[in-house]
C-alpha cells in the first residue's frame, strides 16, 4: 500500500506537470520556450567626433521594434580611451581586450550579440544612413527562441522515485 500511495503521488505529481512518460526533453521548439534576449555592445570614446552618430542609431533601431522586443535589447556603451577608462584602470584593460578579440578597428564600432560586428564606415554607422542594418539584425536575434535545453528523468529506487532536472545553455555569448 505504501508504495501504491508514493506511485500515485508520483504518476499525479507527473500528470500536473505535463509529462506524459517518466522521461521528457524540453528544448527551445516548445511552444513555452523562452524568448531570446539581444545584447548590443556599442564601442564609444567622449573624443569621437561621429559617436555620438553610433548611440543615436542604436536607439533609433530600438525604437523601431515592438514594445515587447525593445524591452528585450540590452544595449552597453564600452568607452575607449576617454574620461571613465582613465579614472577606471580595470574598464580601460576590458576595454582593451574587446576591442582585441572582436577586432574593432574603428568608432564608433558595435557588437550584437558578440557575432555581428559593424563599425564606422559600415552602412550601420555611416554618416548618410543608418538604423536599417542593426535594426535587421536585432529582429533576426529576436525573433528566435532561446537556445537550451532542459531534461526530466523521473527514476525508482527500492519504491522511492526521484526527479532528476538538468538544464543546458546550447550557445556561449562569445
Amino acid at each position: 500500500m505504501k508504495f501504491f500511495s508514493r506511485l500515485a503521488l508520483v504518476v499525479a505529481g507527473v500528470s500536473l506537470l505535463g509529462l506524459s512518460a517518466l522521461a521528457q526533453t524540453a528544448d527551445n521548439n516548445r511552444a513555452d520556450s523562452y524568448p531570446r534576449n539581444t545584447v548590443v555592445e556599442v564601442f564609444t570614446g567622449e573624443w569621437c567626433g561621429w559617436c555620438p552618430l553610433g548611440k543615436f542609431f542604436v536607439e533609433r533601431a530600438i525604437k523601431q521594434l515592438p514594445e515587447a522586443d525593445q524591452a528585450r535589447v540590452i544595449v552597453s556603451y564600452i568607452h575607449h580611451n576617454d574620461f571613465i577608462t582613465q579614472q577606471f584602470p580595470e574598464a580601460k584593460k576590458l576595454t582593451a581586450a574587446l576591442t582585441n578579440i572582436f577586432g574593432i578597428t574603428g568608432y564608433p564600432g558595435g557588437l550584437i550579440d558578440r557575432t555581428k560586428t559593424t563599425t564606422y564606415g559600415s552602412l550601420a554607422f555611416g554618416p548618410t544612413s543608418g538604423d536599417a542594418k542593426i535594426l535587421k539584425a536585432l529582429k533576426e536575434r529576436l525573433e528566435k527562441a532561446a537556445e537550451g535545453t532542459v531534461d526530466f528523468t523521473l527514476a525508482e529506487n527500492g519504491g522511492e522515485f526521484t526527479m532528476e532536472i538538468n538544464g543546458e545553455v546550447a550557445s556561449s555569448i562569445l
